[in-house]
């Protein structure tokens, strides 16, 4: 009883998510990634698919981190020059927001791994 009633408060909560649960959006915050991993464990949703790759991308970027950490950062650094550079081109804006997403997951990466 009380597992079924876990489960139910669980999806309660995340129906309620204001955001819907997109590849972006989980990459981006790994605590809603990590709670919609344990719902879609025994769940065949489709949206349960997005969870699965967005877990296991987001897996190859923390052993990534881990495995060389000074890559990893300059890849951090990279994308920052290539946001100023783009920041100045008129007609840029998709490459620019292409750019800001994904240091926004490498950024996510960096707190989920630092130890406080």
């Amino acid at each position: 009883m009380y597992k079924i009633t876990g489960l139910f408060f669980c999806l309660l909560l995340t129906g309620c998510e204001a955001e819907p649960v997109t590849y972006d959006s989980l990459m981006q915050n790994p605590s809603r990634l990590q709670k919609e991993s344990v719902i879609c464990q025994q769940n065949e949703e489709p949206q349960c698919n997005i969870v699965r790759q967005a877990a296991q991308d987001f897996l190859q970027l923390i052993n990534e981190r881990r495995d060389d950490p000074e890559k990893f950062g300059q890849e951090i650094i990279q994308i920052q020059i290539s946001l100023a550079e783009l920041a100045k081109q008129p007609g840029a804006k998709e490459m620019y927001q292409q750019q800001e997403k994904k240091l926004r997951i490498l950024f996510a990466v960096v707190a989920a791994t630092s130890v406080e």
